[in-house]
């Protein structure tokens, strides 16, 4: 399981790379405002796919082993072609999006999605390997075009974006419709209402929670387009890519622990993972977040140019922040492996209610500093309160999350 994990990490630490270089290129090819652009365009593709996701996200993980895996892919994809026409509208009516961008929303939510629930269906059936490679498939793919277009063809543009955009989405669904259908049949079935139901109920939860989580993270993008306009957005925005990057720590490992705890039944086992595996990544992502405060203002400017040289004066106020809400990331994995998301979406209710209320606060009074405190107080918020019920419901104490001689013990033995 370590390799596991390990190969994982070194997977999404080289799509962490890939992500940042791409948020290098449009930051110097298009400037702080192409990047408002285009960060507020993923935010609202993210809502629709989440969208998409009350059926066919993470909740496939635990639903595959215990139901018929045909009519679950079945049932998610035509969840997500409603979802990625009915939330495209939807956001467009809430003026959240320009109207000649919302065919764009439209086609790459149900595409990503698609991609998505095919991604979730090998990592249920514990197909890591296969599940990382594709991970790569769209921002590789994404990277060499822009590449391409913006230095060699010389022509920088938001619309080059979109058509980097497509290539790589396209190469992503149709790369992994091989690897899951190879040797099989694609089979319909008009009996979907059972799965339909299980699904949807686990998935209610799950996507509730994640949504709100997103809005924790992504909130103060719309606060800051509402009294700044798009330049903020692109440098907060930019900001954020960086400091996030930090967390494909967490993530890694709650990837293969989140595979893991879905298909096993012993609850005692799965405490003591989700505890040495929050320890490990503790100690890991401290590491990275003093690694990461130490990098020079001219370095951030000679990377995304002028426009950008706030960046270094944000990451102080994000760093807390940063470091706390790994505990939310590996105990809503322990609860939502086990079949029980409620927990983080009480974590996610937390942290949103004081990313709205903080946000309103301090966003127009601060401008970037007061999003990134925002966010730092969001995050605390919900990783204490994830921390207090796992203790409560564990029987354990702060002490048990403090790392130890015996984290690395386990990480011994987690190879073996």
């Amino acid at each position: 399981m370590f390799r596991q994990s390990f190969y994982t990490f070194f997977n999404r630490f080289f799509i962490a790379i890939i992500n940042f270089l791409t948020v290098v290129i449009t930051a110097r090819y298009l400037g702080a405002e192409g990047r408002g652009v285009i960060s507020l365009f993923v935010l609202n593709l993210t809502i629709t796919s989440m969208l998409s996701s009350f059926i066919g996200g993470p909740g496939i993980v635990y639903l595959v082993p215990r139901h018929d895996a045909s009519k679950l892919l079945n049932v998610s994809y035509l969840w997500a072609i409603f979802t990625g026409i009915a939330g495209s509208l939807l956001i467009y009516l809430f003026k959240l999006i320009d109207g000649n961008l919302l065919i764009n929303l439209i086609v790459l939510s149900i595409i990503q999605s698609v991609f998505r629930i095919q991604m979730l269906y090998l990592l249920a059936i514990e197909k890591i390997r296969e599940y990382n490679f594709l991970s790569l498939i769209y921002p590789v793919v994404l990277f060499i075009l822009l590449i391409y277009f913006f230095t060699i063809k010389m022509n920088a543009s938001i619309n080059e974006y979109f058509i980097a955009f497509y290539i790589s989405t396209f190469a992503g669904i149709l790369i992994s419709s091989v690897i899951v259908y190879k040797g099989t049949l694609w089979k319909f079935s008009f009996d979907l209402k059972d799965i339909f139901s299980h699904a949807f109920k686990l998935g209610f939860v799950i996507q509730c929670a994640n949504i709100l989580q997103l809005l924790n993270y992504r909130f103060a993008f719309f606060l800051l387009d509402h009294y700044y306009g798009k330049q903020m957005v692109g440098i907060y925005s930019t900001a954020n890519a960086i400091a996030e990057g930090v967390w494909i720590i967490a993530g890694s490992f709650a990837t293969v622990q989140y595979s893991k705890i879905s298909n096993s039944k012993n609850d005692e086992e799965n405490k003591i993972l989700t505890l040495q595996i929050t320890k490990i990544v503790f100690l890991m992502t401290f590491v990275a977040v003093i690694m990461l405060l130490l990098l020079p203002q001219e370095l951030f400017i000679w990377m995304f140019g002028k426009d950008f040289g706030e960046l270094k004066n944000i990451f102080p106020y994000f760093a807390p922040g940063i470091l706390l809400l790994i505990f939310t990331i590996t105990i809503s994995h322990y609860y939502s492996g086990s079949g029980n998301p409620k927990m983080g979406l009480f974590g996610s209710t937390a942290g949103f209610i004081v990313t709205a209320i903080a946000g309103i606060i301090l966003i127009p009074r601060y401008d970037l500093k007061g999003a990134a405190l925002t966010a730092t107080l969001s995050y605390i918020t919900s990783s204490l309160l994830l921390v207090l019920i796992f203790m409560k419901q564990k029987k354990l104490s702060f002490i048990d999350f403090m790392p130890d001689r015996t984290s690395f013990n386990f990480l011994k033995t987690w190879g073996t």
